[in-house]
């Protein structure tokens, strides 16, 4: 485009320094001399037209295809994904560069009948840009043609530009996963008493994510490639923080499940453990070893569900703490001594029910 521009700028400077030799002559005045500036002028203006179309269709042809054409970058910024330079940018770039292959026009004079010797560029107030009173723009510009081709390239810039936002408004919808709100967040998750399949859903989420967009370094709309590298990593380190926090909530559940039902066993076993010496006693023993047999279904309940738990965090790349493990097994140890000491003492209990009867009857 600019190397047709400039060989358009050498014939016009020519044609001048023409006319500027044969100012004032009786060549320059001569009809067959004005009849060649009219037949080159004409031969420019129409030289003119055919370059801004064809440098617009070409400049259509890059907007509308798939070969990538311009670069720009997908960012975090405050909390929210951003294209650098911003959408308004862009249209902005992309609608100066088509009109500024007609632009260009602006400083090529014209002769239109009259002289370009003393044409000097004219300053447009209140600006720093500068404009011939005599250019070809002003003619070319008119072209239907140009302005139909112009349309239609303004055409494909809104395209390009909607797909632009729908790319934002796409990267929008991971704006959660940078809330500052997680302990809220997971509390309120809590709340609702998530079962497993809850906790499925989340981490399923957040572990697909990340796996999907790892490879995802630029997203290509059209000729304008979206470089979302740096948004990615940050993206998966998102996706790792909140795969944390819903797998340390399911640790803080395992710990109060093991936590109650060890507070249990261990009331239980101050009551098994009374030291009796008449029938009240013996009742509270009696309780405590019907209880204990009462609590074993929910003890192998518990005992399954951690299991499952436990089984569910290895699945879902969740590690289990090894001091909960570690608790784990000292509880189940824990229960199992019980419910033999409670066999034990039932064994024995029916005669010392019976030996203390006897004596408090004497």
């Amino acid at each position: 485009m600019s190397v047709i521009t400039c060989s358009m700028n050498y014939i016009a400077m020519a044609l001048n320094l023409i006319e500027k030799t044969c100012f004032d002559s009786e060549i320059g005045g001569h009809k067959h001399m004005r009849l060649l500036y009219e037949k080159y002028e004409n031969a420019l203006h129409e030289a003119f037209i055919a370059m801004v179309w064809n440098n617009c269709n070409a400049y259509k042809n890059i907007l509308d295809g798939e070969r990538v054409a311009f670069m720009i970058n997908g960012q975090l910024i405050d909390d929210k994904f951003t294209l650098v330079p911003n959408i308004n940018i862009i249209r902005t770039t992309l609608i100066k560069a088509m009109d500024d292959t007609l632009n260009r026009l602006k400083s090529v004079p014209r002769w239109l009948r009259t002289t370009n010797v003393l044409c000097p560029f004219v300053n447009i107030m209140g600006t720093d840009e500068s404009h011939l009173p005599y250019a070809y723009y002003t003619h070319v510009a008119k072209c239907k043609n140009l302005y139909d081709i112009k349309k239609e390239c303004y055409s494909s810039i809104r395209k390009l530009v909607n797909r632009l936002q729908i790319a934002v408004q796409k990267f929008a919808g991971f704006g959660f996963m940078f809330e500052k709100r997680n302990k809220l967040i997971i509390d309120q998750f809590s709340e609702t008493n998530p079962t497993l399949a809850d906790y499925k859903e989340k981490l399923k989420y957040f572990l697909t994510l990340s796996t999907r967009v790892e490879c995802e370094l630029h997203i290509d709309y059209g000729c304008i490639r979206i470089d979302v590298s740096n948004y990615i990593i940050v993206l998966r380190e998102r996706c790792d923080f909140w795969h944390s926090v819903y797998g340390n909530q399911l640790i803080l559940e395992c710990d109060s499940i093991m936590a109650k039902f060890s507070q249990r066993i261990m009331s239980l076993e101050k009551q098994l453990n009374n030291h009796f010496r008449n029938c009240q006693g013996l009742d509270i023993v009696e309780k405590a070893i019907k209880n204990i047999r009462q609590t074993v279904f929910h003890a192998d309940s518990t005992f399954h569900e951690i299991h499952n738990r436990f089984h569910f965090m290895m699945q879902h790349k969740i590690t289990v703490p090894n001091y909960q493990l570690s608790h784990f097994k000292d509880v189940q140890n824990h229960w199992q001594n019980l419910c033999k000491d409670a066999l034990s003492r039932n064994l024995c209990f029916e005669n010392a029910k019976s030996g203390l009867v006897t004596i408090n009857t004497i």
